[in-house]
C-alpha cells in the first residue's frame, strides 16, 4: 500500500478491501480517488436536496454510494447511507445534516490527497 493509503486507513477507511478491488494498482486507485473527490454529483447532490427533490436526491446519492463503497472509504460511506436510505424511503429528516457531515469528511480527504503531492 501506498503512503495516501496507509494514511485513509488511520482515518478509518477500508484499504485492504480497496487494495484487493483496485488489484494492487496503487495509481489506478489514486486516479479513481481524485475523480470521487471531483465528482460533480456531490454538488449535484446539494442542490437537489435543497430543492426537495428527493427522486434526484436519491439517484445522485445511490450513484455516489457505489462509488464511494468501491474505494473503500468508509467515514463517506456512512455518511452517504444516512442520505440515500431516507430518500429511498421518500423522507428528508436528517439528509441535510448528513450531507454536511459528507462535504466534511469529503474536504478531509481531499486535504490529504493534495498533502500527498
Amino acid at each position: 500500500m501506498t503512503p495516501l493509503m496507509e494514511k485513509l486507513a488511520g482515518m478509518g477507511c477500508d484499504m485492504n478491501a480497496a487494495w484487493n478491488r483496485f488489484l494492487n494498482d496503487a495509481d489506478f486507485f489514486e486516479q479513481c480517488f481524485r475523480k470521487l473527490l471531483e465528482d460533480p454529483a456531490f454538488e449535484a447532490l446539494g442542490s437537489a436536496i435543497q430543492e426537495h427533490d428527493k427522486e434526484a436526491g436519491f439517484e445522485y446519492s445511490h450513484m455516489l454510494k457505489g462509488i464511494i463503497a468501491t474505494v473503500g472509504l468508509t467515514p463517506m460511506y456512512q455518511e452517504i447511507e444516512a442520505i440515500v436510505e431516507p430518500l429511498r424511503a421518500g423522507q428528508e429528516a436528517g439528509v441535510q445534516e448528513a450531507y454536511g457531515r459528507l462535504m466534511s469528511k469529503r474536504e478531509q480527504f481531499w486535504k490529504l490527497l493534495e498533502e500527498e503531492r
